[in-house]
């Protein structure tokens, strides 16, 4: 994360503030993002703001980043980016105030719609490696809320999904197996509905779920328009992962923002044709503070642990966290023990069903119809 607000005006603003500069969006990108009365990081807040959120911004009154001037790292130059080498924020609404631009990012509307971005989340930022495998370079490690754009995700020889950018490959989950468990990099949410026009021959093909193997639910006709709220990239194929979007109305579930097929053979399914305006944000009272810090998780099971946590039958028998959506099969059996994630884990350090203890010769994901 970028340096901590500093600065000694307490006062009110003294001149009203300039326009922001036209065509660029902000919206806040950690969990929580705090409005005060001035700069100073102990001043009163105004009021809380949620990731996703929009807000407007005095560009021409805020504060840069002295830090950033001369820094050619990647890191600065993805930071300057996110938020325009600036450090502190002048916001105009939801309320006047100011907060912390490591918490914020800025983009165009129109290539906020295109991109799809991820925020690092991980209290201990996020890994960049030369590599789709662990074991390749380590780059650059990006900060807590730093805001990327991935171009794919792919499933690893070790079972974990990584996100693709410009400078490398980040994880999208902790190794389950290291006995560390939670996310590292989250979807941005969509801060506006978007709107795509079908231009496939053949139509978009709705789906009740994110992934392709769900029932379909209808099929938009080539030339239509939809509106989409969220993006999301599929599970499988682990080799490919689908960039997916949902679309709301009278066929609401999910379509493919492009074929699943190798290129040159992935055409796009459906074109962005406009951005609406960003949701509003009423100015809402301070958030509590934030709860006591969660106890450290708990370390992977192995032996005969994992026979005594058999005895759950809803959640994972790896993480005792998530539930059981995956199947070990083995022959013509199978046993349903495990997260994807975890299963996947397994499947690829080589282990036996973690029940039976036979072979394993693939995980699949199941669902219930």
């Amino acid at each position: 994360m970028l340096s901590v607000l500093s600065g000694t005006a307490r006062q009110p603003f003294a001149q009203p503030p300039r326009p922001p500069v036209p065509g660029h969006a902000w919206h806040v990108v950690s969990e929580r993002c705090e409005v005060r009365a001035s700069k100073e990081e102990d001043s009163r807040v105004l009021c809380t703001l949620r990731r996703g959120d929009s807000l407007e911004v005095d560009q021409a009154s805020s504060l840069p980043d002295e830090s950033l001037r001369h820094d050619s790292s990647p890191r600065a130059r993805l930071a300057r980016k996110q938020s325009l080498g600036l450090k502190a924020l002048r916001v105009l609404t939801p309320t006047p105030g100011w907060c912390s631009a490591s918490q914020c990012c800025v983009g165009r509307a129109r290539d906020v719609g295109h991109a799809w971005r991820y925020v690092v989340v991980c209290r201990d930022g996020a890994y960049v490696r030369r590599g789709l495998e662990l074991a390749s370079t380590h780059a650059f490690t990006l900060p807590k809320d730093a805001v990327f754009e991935v171009r794919e995700r792919r499933v690893n020889e070790q079972g974990l999904a990584r996100l693709r950018t410009d400078d490398g490959w980040i994880s999208e989950d902790l190794n389950p197996l290291s006995g560390q468990r939670g996310p590292v990099a989250e979807p941005l949410p969509v801060a506006a509905p978007l709107t795509f026009r079908v231009v496939l021959r053949d139509g978009a093909v709705v789906r009740e779920t994110v992934e392709l193997s769900s029932a379909i639910v209808s099929v938009i006709p080539c030339g239509r328009t939809v509106e989409v709220t969220a993006k999301q990239y599929s599970d499988h194929p682990a080799l490919h992962c689908v960039p997916r979007l949902r679309v709301e109305g009278p066929a609401r579930g999910w379509i493919s923002q492009r074929l699943n097929r190798e290129p040159p053979r992935d055409l796009e399914v459906v074109e962005l044709v406009g951005v609406s305006e960003p949701r509003s944000v009423a100015p809402p009272p301070p958030l509590p503070p934030p709860p006591a810090p969660r106890r450290p998780p708990r370390p992977a099971l192995t032996g005969p642990e994992v026979d005594l946590a058999v005895g759950n039958e809803s959640l994972c028998v790896v993480c005792l966290t998530d539930a059981r959506n995956a199947t070990f099969v083995h022959g013509e059996t199978g046993h349903i023990a495990c997260c994807l994630l975890c299963a996947r884990a397994l499947q690829a350090r080589g282990d036996s069903c973690p029940v039976c203890r036979l072979p394993v010769d693939v995980v699949i994901q199941h669902f219930f119809a």
